[in-house]
């Protein structure tokens, strides 16, 4: 039989037993659908919690003094300098702020003063030396609007509060009620801390021993930062990987085992037509084929019908699995339909037709 003639024959196959057709393609649908939405939610989460762990707050190492003199403005631009780092605030204070307006009764908050030049407000004002911008939190806990007004800090010094920190800047992350100016000093003796911002990739713990190396004196500095955020990353990822695949098994393995069961039902069902076939001289390959080929079309189709429901509905929560494994998990449904499809295919083409065939 030419390969044409047998994929309408298989399709005519199919369509003479209509309720047998459409529990393998709804068993085919359910199982590529489950697969794809399970990978795709499984993906969703992974994705949401890389992009969290990459906050730069959960980046941070921070070189904090515990002597005077143990960090010096030299120490933060060598770290500056390090690889990994991309970005670094150099703090010669942490003091408290309050809204000079209050004279001194108003509430305060904390403030970085820092080296840092080229700092810039969200409406992209240089904030100069003297001067303070803030986060949003911030500026409504001083009272002032948009962060706009003079603050004085528990020195007495007086700081011009120019707008409010750039939202995309690392130091917007540095807390909710977060003030950062410039320092006036030229050059400040020593600092308190150093913070810096590794890229992703890098290790923490690695970037956190360079610091307290480049410290002016590195018996009198400690590092601060998130030493398991990498282990709890990769554990979790690999957890939700695991749990996907072994998952996506249990679902096909499942799905062999009914196309399996309908592929014997049908056999039995069709033994009179395959009878009729091998009377007239069909060979048993050529029925295993048809039958074979007739449950391939029936898994194809659910296959198909499964994989755009499943799209739809990831579509809708913004997320979906990548096109290659979309792909490829509708081409393993089909392979697995038809391989468990095989047996029963086989049973019915081994029956002799006189048997099924003789009349009382």
């Amino acid at each position: 039989m030419r390969p044409l003639q047998l994929l309408t024959e298989s399709a005519r196959q199919a369509s003479r037993r209509p309720i047998g057709t459409v529990a393998l393609m709804l068993t085919l649908a359910t199982s590529t659908a489950s697969i794809l939405l399970l990978v795709g939610t499984a993906k969703a989460t992974a994705d949401k919690f890389a992009v969290e762990v990459e906050q730069p707050q959960f980046r941070t190492v921070t070189l904090r003094s515990k002597s005077p003199g143990a960090i010096d403005p030299a120490t933060a631009a060598r770290i500056s300098a390090l690889g990994g780092v991309s970005d670094e605030l150099a703090v010669v204070s942490l003091t408290t702020a309050s809204n000079a307006a209050f004279a001194g009764g108003g509430p305060s908050v904390g403030l970085y003063e820092t080296l840092q030049r080229g700092l810039l407000t969200s409406s992209g004002r240089p904030i100069n030396a003297g001067e303070v911008a803030m986060t949003p939190t911030a500026s409504a806990q001083l009272g002032l609007v948009n962060g706009v007004g003079t603050l004085v800090d528990e020195r007495g010094r007086q700081w011009a509060a120019v707008g409010l920190l750039d939202p995309d800047s690392d130091v917007a992350s540095l807390g909710g009620g977060t003030v950062v100016g410039v320092t006036s000093e030229r050059s400040p003796p020593a600092l308190e801390y150093v913070s810096a911002v590794v890229d992703v990739g890098h290790d923490l713990r690695t970037t956190a021993l360079w610091m307290t190396r480049l410290a002016t004196d590195p018996t009198q500095v400690e590092t601060d930062f998130n030493g398991q955020l990498d282990v709890v990353a990769g554990s979790a990822k690999s957890a939700l990987s695991g749990s996907r695949r072994a998952s996506a098994r249990a679902m096909l393995a499942a799905a062999a085992g009914v196309v399996a069961f309908l592929s014997f039902a049908l056999a039995a069902a069709q033994r009179r037509d395959v009878a009729r076939r091998r009377a007239l001289g069909a060979a048993r390959s050529t029925i295993v084929g048809l039958l074979t080929l007739s449950a391939s079309l029936s898994a194809a189709t659910g296959v198909l019908l499964g994989t755009t429901v499943a799209l739809v509905v990831l579509h809708q929560r913004a997320s979906s699995p990548d096109a290659t494994f979309v792909c490829a998990t509708g081409v393993l449904c089909m392979l697995v339909a038809a391989v468990a499809s095989i047996p029963g295919a086989m049973l019915g083409a081994v029956t002799e037709p006189a048997r099924i065939l003789r009349v009382p």
